[in-house]
């Protein structure tokens, strides 16, 4: 999966199963951050690939809806 971007700051957005209905829990849709803003998601991302660097679940979920708000 090297084609994959590395080295930024996201949000994991939902995982495969949460947007399809099933059970991957594994695979997950990340919202990618430029300077603390929401710019892109990408996805399919391994649990294995990503690094927890805060557990702000609120702040999360406001980047959240923002990137959501800015999709409409």
């Amino acid at each position: 999966m090297d084609h994959f971007p590395t080295g930024f700051e996201g949000i994991v957005e939902y995982t495969y199963g949460q947007k399809f209905k099933g059970n991957n829990s594994d695979q997950y849709s990340i919202v990618v951050l430029k300077d603390g803003v929401p710019i892109n998601t990408i996805s399919w991302y391994y649990e294995h690939q990503l690094t927890l660097i805060n557990n702000d679940i609120e702040a999360g979920m406001e980047l959240i809806k923002e990137w959501t708000d800015k999709e409409i």
